[in-house]
């Protein structure tokens, strides 16, 4: 009689981290294409075992495809169930959310519809001929259109280094 006991509590137990593991983002197929989450998939798996609705607002959210860039949530957001492969895209000097699948797309403030930094790295000024350029006014240049770009699109500039072409910026929602 024990033993049955203790064979259903181990189910209940199965079932309750199979939840929680459903729960969890999931990035797919864009761990292989050097995607990463901070925190860790592992961590937040563990989060959502020691409570189970820490994943409704987890703070300092962080996606990055490594050479790429990132994009990291100033407010806490609600991460449940997230198939990344669908909604997240980092490539070189661009992002996009929801793209492929607009349906699926949150009111703004919830979700990831809501206010991020993103950091996006290798974005160059190139000559003509495809050449990177490095000169003073020519980055000088660069960083103001990067800047002017930004503003057309209801973002905010943050910052342009040309040592790495790394441009940051933040998207309101």
């Amino acid at each position: 009689s024990s033993s049955k006991a203790a064979a259903a509590a181990d189910k209940r137990s199965e079932r309750r981290e199979a939840a929680v593991d459903s729960d969890a983002p999931r990035l797919g197929g864009l761990e292989s294409e050097g995607y990463s989450l901070e925190p860790s998939l592992t961590e937040l798996q563990n989060l959502a075992r020691r409570n189970p609705s820490a994943l409704t607002h987890v703070s300092n959210f962080k996606i990055r495809h490594e050479g790429y860039g990132s994009l990291e949530w100033q407010q806490p957001v609600d991460v449940r169930g997230l198939d990344l492969e669908g909604i997240v895209q980092i490539e070189r000097g661009e992002v996009s959310l929801y793209v492929s699948n607009a349906a699926e797309k949150p009111p703004i403030g919830s979700g990831l519809n809501c206010q991020c930094k993103v950091t996006l790295e290798g974005v160059y000024k190139k000559s003509k001929a495809g050449q990177q350029q490095q000169d003073a006014a020519a980055v000088a240049a660069f960083r103001k259109r990067l800047a002017r770009y930004c503003s057309e699109m209801g973002a905010r500039f943050i910052d342009y280094k040309p040592d790495g072409g790394i441009w940051v910026f933040e998207v309101r929602a």
